[in-house]
């Protein structure tokens, strides 16, 4: 009895497997596609030299202080003492603005995956500036008495300037974000003339001059924003302060008989000295071409 339940059993179960066998032969085959590949996406590289060039605006924050000196610090003079001499010192703020423009070379380096991007430039750039004080004052008190009236006329020009600067910057693809710093270099003009009339205790019809030429080096620091437009072609602005430090020349009398009576006595003529505190701002926009070959595009 047993071996007949057996059987059977065995028997269901290759019948059940049967026409599992002949069911899944009936199904059609199964296909598989794969999953598309995305390319990773391309972004631009700043590695690569340039050459361009840039105009804009140049402002003066200059300052421009007289003050008796020479002759009139002769321990016997009465201007020796700084409170006799001080209602005729002046300080003037022309600040004046002008034009600029100028060329700029320079290469940068950006890693590959990295943003960061460091670079070096220097530009040169040529100036309009052209600073002109011209003051007029009546007969002045001074603690020794009443010193006659004067003119002055002092000037301050900036011809050239150019800039060696380090960059550094965060770049979001093609639009670069950057600040700058290094040397700048200048050349410096300025003049002085004060002229005194013959209404006061002394200084009658008294002509001082003087006039100094420098190549003044300082400092540079600012900020700037970059676009690759695409064919090695980027646009840019940029802000920059410049700082050529403080400078003095002297403007000694120039007439006649302050010349004689001096020389004779062997003293150092009367004289103003004139200080240049020279600090530029500066905002541009410039042109930038990428030489060589077209600029590489990464792929993260």
């Amino acid at each position: 009895m047993q071996i007949s339940k057996l059987a059977f059993s065995a028997a269901a179960v290759s019948a059940i497997l049967g026409i599992g066998a002949a069911s899944a032969a009936d199904l059609p085959a199964r296909t598989y596609t794969k999953a598309p590949v995305v390319a990773p996406m391309a972004r631009y590289s700043w590695t690569g030299c340039h050459v361009g060039g840039n105009a804009g605006w140049i402002g003066g924050s200059d300052r421009l202080d007289l003050e008796m000196s020479g002759g009139f610090l002769n321990p016997l003079n009465i201007f020796s003492v700084p409170a006799n001499r001080a209602p005729l010192a002046h300080s003037y703020e022309p600040n004046r603005s002008s034009g600029v423009v100028g060329a700029e070379i320079g290469c940068d380096w950006q890693a590959p995956g990295s943003a960061f991007v460091f670079g070096v430039a220097a530009d040169i750039s040529w100036s309009g500036l052209r600073e002109t004080v011209n003051a007029a004052y009546g007969p002045t008190a001074t603690p020794v008495g009443t010193m006659s009236s004067h003119t002055v006329s002092v000037t301050k020009d900036l011809d050239w300037f150019s800039t060696f600067r380090g960059r550094a910057g965060y770049a979001f693809d093609r639009f670069l974000v950057y600040g700058t710093a290094g040397a700048a270099v200048a050349r410096i003009r300025s003049t002085t003339n004060v002229l005194f009339g013959n209404d006061g205790l002394d200084f009658f019809n008294t002509n001082l001059v003087g006039q100094a030429t420098d190549t003044r080096w300082g400092w540079t620091a600012g900020v700037a924003t970059e676009y690759a437009l695409g064919s090695n072609w980027s646009i840019k602005a940029e802000y920059l302060h410049l700082d050529f430090g403080n400078s003095t020349y002297q403007s000694p009398c120039v007439d006649a008989p302050c010349v004689v009576n001096f020389s004779t006595l062997g003293l150092p003529r009367p004289a103003y000295a004139t200080t240049v505190r020279a600090r530029e701002e500066i905002v541009r926009v410039g042109l930038n071409y990428t030489f060589g070959a077209a600029p590489v595009v990464a792929r993260y």
